[in-house]
């Protein structure tokens, strides 16, 4: 199988978690980069892109020479050696730092903290502190200063700051023992297992091992007998709850979540099922908000801006007051020229999450300007010159607006 051959019949898909805000990406790349999800071949996307076949192929190639993609199924090394694999760029980088920065890169949000570090969960704060010290040296952007390494170095910043973020967790005691429990639970239950011998052979399990609640101590007091529907309804609540640990530790995040609020609706007063319910629903909105903005942001860079607004819509559902999304909104209404009531609801939803951001408030601003509010505009833009004196956009429009009043 030739070089081409093999390419048409790898499937690619983004390289890490994408960071549009760093790339320059043309609508055409937008939209067949939102097409890559590791799950059709490259001659299933040409086919399905409605493209003209070589120009598509050329754009693929073009987002692999960037790093943006990896092609799974494809032996680059291969091609590399009989010079059909593109060349990345950065050439300030030999191609075995290349390699070495796309794989930690890609496994930034695939790993836990321990893996990212290279130390098992058991490692002690020491041994913490020697791994992140010798990665961070290897990664830090600074030792790549004045090198040629073009869109390589927001990678490096991404790893840095990853890097950074795990060691600032794992190296405190209280942090750490949070993020044990909400992402690493097999450790707690490895401590548990571990106490076990302690109780004794001849000892009984006690029926509180799934945490204390009202409803077990009310029962325990009644002549220290405990009702069986009760025992029942606990012993179902931590059915649910183990399933929830087990899901927690494959990374199964939305099964997790489902069966810890299912745990809590057979003992509700469980802290410690209450627990671990809202950190696994939480981190579940979250990734569902990533991945709609994601998908918002992807329409936007191929004009669907209808798609965009609906994918909006469904992120503002899960999370009402999150200022980006309310950001976003407002500008996906502008650029359809919308109802300017209804982006101006927007962009004053999301400055009230960030009062002090200038983007927020320039949207604002513009929002008034379309609906001829120019009063209410110009004092938007006074605003943003008392955070920003040299903000030159601010500075241009007022000069605009004052010429039509």
């Amino acid at each position: 199988m030739d070089g081409r051959e093999a390419i048409l019949k790898g499937k690619p898909r983004i390289l890490g978690t994408l960071q549009q805000a760093h790339l320059k990406l043309d609508p055409k790349e937008g939209f067949l980069l939102s097409r890559m999800d590791g799950r059709m071949s490259m001659e299933e996307i040409l086919t399905l892109s409605g493209m003209d076949r070589e120009e598509a192929l050329t754009i693929s190639m073009r987002l692999w020479e960037k790093g943006v993609i990896v092609i799974e199924g494809v032996d680059e090394e291969s091609l590399r050696k009989g010079g059909e694999a593109p060349d990345t760029g950065a050439k300030g980088l030999s191609r075995e730092e290349k390699q070495k920065i796309l794989a930690v890169y890609d496994k930034l949000e695939r790993v836990s903290y321990y893996e990212l570090l290279g130390v098992t969960p058991l490692a002690s704060r020491k041994e913490i502190r020697n791994a992140y010290f010798a990665l961070s040296r290897e990664f830090h952007p600074d030792r790549f200063f004045r090198r040629d390494i073009g869109d390589f170095r927001w990678r490096l910043d991404s790893i840095f700051k990853k890097l950074t973020l795990a060691y600032n967790v794992l190296s405190t005691s209280e942090s750490r023992e949070e993020y044990d429990q909400t992402v690493m639970p097999e450790i707690k239950a490895a401590q548990e297992r571990a106490a076990e011998p302690e109780q004794g052979k001849d000892e009984k399990p006690s029926d509180t091992d799934a945490g204390s609640s009202p409803v077990k101590e009310a029962a325990e007091v009644q002549k220290g007998r405990i009702p069986k529907e009760i025992l029942e309804r606990v012993e179902k609540a931590k059915q649910f709850f183990d399933r929830g640990i087990k899901d927690l530790f494959e990374k199964k995040y939305a099964s997790a979540s489902g069966n810890f609020r299912l745990a809590l609706t057979y003992d509700p007063y469980n802290e410690k099922y209450k627990k671990h319910y809202e950190e696994a629903h939480e981190f579940v909105v979250r990734n569902e908000m990533e991945r709609l903005l994601h998908l918002a942001e992807s329409a936007e860079n191929i004009l669907h801006y209808e798609e965009a607004k609906n994918f909006l819509a469904k992120a503002l559902e899960l999370s009402p007051d999150h200022g980006q999304a309310h950001h976003r909104m407002a500008r996906v209404i502008l650029t359809m020229g919308g109802d300017p009531r209804e982006a101006r609801e927007h962009a004053l939803k999301a400055l009230e999450a960030f009062p002090k951001d200038i983007e927020f408030r320039m949207t604002l601003a513009q929002v008034y300007k379309v609906a001829a509010l120019y009063k209410n505009a110009l004092r938007e833009y006074d605003m943003i010159l008392k955070i920003d004196p040299k903000n030159d956009e601010a500075k241009a429009q007022i000069k605009e607006i004052k010429a039509l009043l």
